[in-house]
């Protein structure tokens, strides 16, 4: 499995754990970082999740006029088509759509780093499926509805991978090495006006604790795309 944040040999030196046990910790903290950032999903696995790629993702309408892309920055968009129920396509015409408010042409010199795929305001393009089981027109501009009805190939991901993402995985590494440290018998101390306790494992705050600072430099990265 690929590591894309960090090296295993970077866990060693920054956590001072052994190669054994920071390769496990690498992989671990890929895989906890692309969950909590939302950008893991079946069929995409660790070392494809943050490295510039083609994507293809099936959206739901919802009758928006907005969709929100998944695996930004995204850098072109391909191809926006609506699969119907009847297996009929219709392609959308690439220059009725933005990208963060970025003319398609534009991508790749501007990236759209939040990923909101939009149709241009005055650009129509029905959903004649609904449209026609409900004998009206809908709002326009709108994407239909229908579950997983818009299909969008395009290229996202980061070239360079920013270094406070970098910083975040190290981050994360160390609190995971330091959690070990701390004796798994020793469930609190007192001495004067000095009291610690130690969360159980068995405590559903004690995972997230972990997670520690690099919560902070993680916020930007967090992907809110098809949260249901």
């Amino acid at each position: 499995m690929a590591l894309e944040l960090q090296p295993v040999s970077a866990v060693v030196a920054w956590t001072g754990a052994s190669t054994t046990n920071a390769t496990i910790i690498a992989n671990a903290v890929e895989a906890r970082i692309g969950n909590y950032c939302n950008r893991m999903t079946q069929g995409v696995g660790v070392g494809t999740i943050w490295t510039s790629g083609s994507r293809t993702e099936y959206l739901s309408g919802e009758l928006s006029d907005g969709l929100l892309l998944k695996w930004t920055p995204i850098t072109a968009v391909a191809s926006v088509t609506m699969i119907t129920a009847n297996g009929i396509s219709t392609t959308y015409t690439l220059t009725d759509l933005t990208v963060d408010g970025i003319e398609i042409a534009d991508l790749g010199t501007i990236n759209g780093r939040i990923g909101r795929l939009q149709l241009r305001a005055g650009s129509y393009m029905w959903d004649q499926e609904y449209a026609a089981q409900r004998r009206a027109r809908v709002a326009a501009p709108n994407f239909g509805a229908g579950r997983n009805k818009i299909k969008v190939v395009y290229t996202g991901g980061y070239s360079t991978i920013p270094d406070d993402l970098k910083l975040a995985a190290l981050e994360l590494a160390k609190n995971i090495v330091d959690a070990k440290a701390v004796s798994g018998t020793l469930q609190s101390e007192t001495l004067g006006n000095y009291s610690y306790t130690n969360a159980s494992s068995a405590d559903a705050a004690a995972s997230e604790a972990v997670m520690g600072s690099a919560k902070d430099l993680l916020q930007p990265y967090r992907s809110y795309a098809n949260i249901v």
